[in-house]
């Protein structure tokens, strides 16, 4: 999870990165992938709706419950960001 959403999306070292901050970054990925497949086995999770609501769990839990930048200023950011390309 930390691979295709942190490594593949920025997909080049940053001014503002770090070592530590990497370290940090993969341990929080992995504490929510744990409580994804927790959540996975406890619920016995089978199918595609299943597997899409884990999805969006995980994205809200790393997108809207630690980062939350994305919903900031919500949905202004968004639109700036997406339809505008700007930041």
């Amino acid at each position: 999870m930390f691979y295709s959403s942190e490594l593949m999306f920025w997909s080049r070292w940053r001014s503002v990165d770090s070592v530590a901050g990497i370290l940090m970054t993969w341990l929080v990925y992995s504490i929510v992938t744990f409580i994804i497949l927790w959540l996975k086995d406890y619920y016995h999770v089978n199918g595609f709706l299943g597997y899409m609501l884990l999805g969006a769990i995980f994205g809200w839990l790393i997108e809207g419950v630690i980062v939350q930048e994305m919903y900031a200023h919500f949905p202004f950011q968004v639109i700036l960001r997406v339809c505008l390309g700007m930041d």
